[in-house]
């Protein structure tokens, strides 16, 4: 009879064992591809698991209060593993990143680090470079705004068909790039020292699209850009030769990055008669959310129906052309069925660094914000830093404009 108990005892035991190992998979999982009807559904209930899950969704919808509760009861919990503990942690550093509180930013990375997780080098460097990043901006002012109700600035398009505004810095006035990809503003260092920017002193390294740059940082008393003003804005600050294109046909003084931009609401980059402005207002959460904040980066899902997949895209105004990555090509391997090698050269702040053994995709239908739209000749890169890829101008103008709405969290482009 007692061993019939202790039998049936050790039999329940197990099965509530691999409901929980089922469970941590699953959301671990979920928390990876960023799948917010996943994260939903395990945020139901009261376990740690439950919270953990409803923090990420949190830190992926914009509600930062509800993720920061969620995600340090979940970091701190010894019921959840040492995975899911530290996804919490390396999540909650994202959501203090964007609130520019860079010292519990650097805290957090390093209580994820701590558990010594296996990851692949390119993260390992990665986030080594965003906690050493976050130290030296540990004493660094938070920047204040105040934006009117609504407003609007002409917008012109450069050699490379970027985004660009008259943005006043310090009371000088830049024809600045506009650019939701960059997650802090940069300035050229002369420029810099033009305008009379406080440089601090540590000296960091920061990625971009083609690579590792050295850089330093400094912050601007005031920045002033289609009726917000901004107070302390944090500036990565590149040698000008990084943002000097084409020996110097082509340069950029200043971008404007999400931090500032993010602020504003309601984003509309209207093109109308052959002008184009970018308005901006208030709005509300009502409606669907479509689009998402994984820490610094707006992202968004787009449908692929040949291959049947769904694609976690970074939202870059600042990107030329939409690019998938080789992570997308793994997932979805019918997404790159028929497409041929093709050697491709990236640039950006930094330099410019060649894929010899980029794909291309000669042609390809998309649904992305409400439209279906076909892409030409879309390559693949081996760049897992940008999800499934970028979203860039080509998708984005190819109609009369595009909406992002950091307020009902909804990205829309315009017919």
């Amino acid at each position: 009879m007692n061993r019939s108990l202790l039998a049936i005892a050790a039999s329940i035991v197990l099965i509530f064992q691999g409901a929980a190992f089922a469970q941590t998979s699953d959301l671990s999982a979920a928390i990876e591809a960023r799948d917010t009807n996943a994260l939903a559904g395990l945020g139901e209930g009261r376990g740690r698991e439950a919270a953990l899950a409803r923090g990420v969704l949190a830190a992926l919808h914009r509600q930062d209060e509800e993720a920061v509760r969620n995600l340090r009861t979940a970091a701190r919990s010894r019921a959840l593993n040492d995975e899911l503990r530290a996804s919490a942690w390396q999540t909650l550093s994202g959501v203090y990143l964007r609130q520019s509180r860079f010292a519990e930013a650097a805290e957090a990375m390093s209580a994820a680090a701590a558990f010594g997780i296996e990851q692949d080098a390119t993260t390992t460097a990665a986030n080594t470079q965003a906690r050493i990043f976050a130290e030296a901006l540990a004493e660094a002012p938070r920047m204040r705004s105040t934006v009117a109700a609504s407003g609007e600035t002409a917008i012109t398009r450069d050699l490379a068909q970027l985004a660009r505004a008259d943005t006043t810095i310090n009371g000088v006035t830049l024809d600045a790039v506009l650019d939701t990809g960059a997650s802090y503003s940069t300035i050229a260092q002369s420029v810099a020292e033009r305008l009379g920017l406080r440089f601090l002193e540590a000296h960091v390294t920061v990625g971009s699209a083609t690579g590792d740059a050295d850089a330093r940082l400094a912050i601007a008393e005031t920045l002033t850009l289609a009726g917000g003003v901004f107070h302390d804005v944090l500036f990565i600050v590149l040698p000008d030769q990084a943002l000097t294109f084409g020996g110097g046909a082509y340069k950029i003084e200043a971008i404007v990055g999400f931090p500032v931009l993010v602020e504003f609401g309601r984003l509309e980059f209207a093109i109308n008669d052959g002008s184009e402005h970018l308005r901006h207002r208030r709005s509300s959460r009502s409606g669907q959310s479509n689009m998402m904040l994984d820490g610094l980066q707006p992202i968004a899902e787009i449908e692929v129906p040949a291959a049947n997949a769904t694609l976690v895209m970074i939202i870059d105004t600042g990107a030329r052309r939409t690019g998938f990555s080789m992570r997308a090509a793994r997932d979805f391997p019918a997404l790159v069925q028929g497409a041929e090698t093709h050697s491709t050269t990236l640039g950006g702040a930094g330099g410019e660094i060649t894929h010899n053994d980029a794909l291309a995709i000669a042609s390809i239908d998309v649904n992305a914000g409400g439209r279906t739209v076909t892409l030409q000749d879309v390559r693949v890169t081996e760049n897992d830093r940008n999800q499934h890829g970028l979203i860039g101008q080509d998708l984005l103008r190819s109609g009369s404009g595009y909406v992002l709405d950091f307020d009902a969290m909804r990205f829309e482009l315009r017919g």
